[in-house]
């Protein structure tokens, strides 16, 4: 039926732009008798299609769910093995959303019947953690990294990396499939805040983000292609004035200096160092209970060889297993109970993670 379709539109283009628009298509043609009419066999030109039916389509857009759209109102169905098959017999007209289906486990979507495709169920991402960015020898670009921990559940992750400024454009990047990028174009005189969002189809965690202290012009000495320098007053004033006495040898200069640094596993946040850990969690496992509920109605059946002709028949009791109630401390996310473990001694929770602080400590370098 589609074929046909694509026919009748190209046939109509030819009527409206008139004689010599064949040349659009490839042909081949012959004279058919006397009358002159020209018989022509043609390829679709995709360049002339101007409507086509949608096709349907599942996504893994929502947490434990999947959204069928265009599926012309027929029966939508996920099927998955080992599970019982899910349906939407009478979708009407909106998308069909199918919530509440098993994180990591990956659904047969059908349309009418028809296989369309198979979607993996995922849950939203957790965020990322331990942000660290770092200068490089130019001075509006830095290197960042961070951690993060994709799981069967939530599938493979993408990252939104942005460096915001007060009066700057933003500069963005998109990172797949690595916890490391470069961000090049920064302002090398600007202080910029910088973010990690790591996200999947189903949603976008938390950001985890750091600010800068001090500018990449200061860190590198470098203010784009020119060496940043400093004019000394002594440079500007008159010529000197006849040299005096020689003064006695100067002492020799030191040989060290010492400088203050974060201690290792710390970032340096300007007067202080900090320290991020991510959010750990404790896992209890699902406990059931029997439910039992009664059988049915007893009923007669003849029977020959009773004394009354009759045999009363009662169903057995109906056994069925239910999960227990989420304990008191946890959530439920569709796999377990969890529960976030306590704050660690020395941490304190900003919200997004655990974070500690310390003091820098002296380090004699080379001078």
């Amino acid at each position: 039926m589609n074929r046909i379709a694509t026919s009748v539109v190209a046939l109509g283009l030819t009527a409206a732009l008139g004689v010599g628009v064949c040349t659009g298509f490839a042909s081949s043609a012959r004279a058919a008798g006397d009358a002159g009419v020209v018989i022509a066999t043609t390829t679709p030109d995709e360049s002339l299609i101007v409507a086509k039916s949608p096709t349907a389509t599942a996504v893994a857009s929502l947490p434990r769910g999947i959204v069928v759209t265009n599926h012309g109102g027929k029966p939508v169905t996920l099927s998955s093995q080992g599970k019982a098959t899910i349906s939407k017999p009478r979708p009407g007209n909106a998308p069909a959303t199918f919530a509440g289906l098993e994180a990591g486990r990956s659904y047969t979507v059908s349309v009418g019947g028809k296989v369309i495709g198979a979607v993996v169920a995922v849950s939203e991402p957790t965020a990322a953690s331990e942000l660290v960015v770092r200068a490089t020898a130019s001075p509006t670009t830095v290197e960042m990294s961070w951690q993060a921990a994709p799981t069967a559940q939530t599938g493979p992750l993408t990252y939104d990396v942005t460096a915001t400024a007060e009066g700057k454009p933003v500069v963005k990047s998109t990172v797949k499939d690595a916890l490391t990028t470069r961000l090049a174009g920064l302002d090398p005189r600007a202080l910029y805040t910088f973010s990690v969002v790591a996200r999947n189809t189903a949603g976008a965690a938390m950001a985890v983000s750091a600010t800068m202290t001090r500018t990449l012009a200061d860190i590198t000495g470098r203010d784009g292609d020119i060496a940043v320098t400093t004019v000394k007053v002594a440079d500007l004033a008159p010529a000197p004035a006849p040299p005096a006495p020689a003064a006695p040898p100067a002492p020799a200069a030191p040989t060290t200096r010492t400088i203050y640094i974060c201690p290792d596993g710390f970032i340096d946040a300007g007067s202080t160092c900090s320290k991020t850990i991510a959010y750990t969690y404790s896992t209890l496992a699902y406990t059931f209970h029997t439910e039992t509920s009664p059988g049915g109605p007893c009923n007669y059946l003849p029977n020959p060889n009773s004394p009354t002709g009759l045999d009363i028949y009662c169903p057995a009791p109906i056994v069925s297993t239910a999960k227990d109630a989420t304990p008191g401390g946890y959530t439920d996310n569709g796999t377990a109970w969890i529960k976030r473990d306590a704050t660690p001694s020395g941490y304190t929770d900003n919200g997004s993670a655990w974070v500690t602080t310390a003091a820098k400590v002296a380090r004699e370098v080379p001078a």
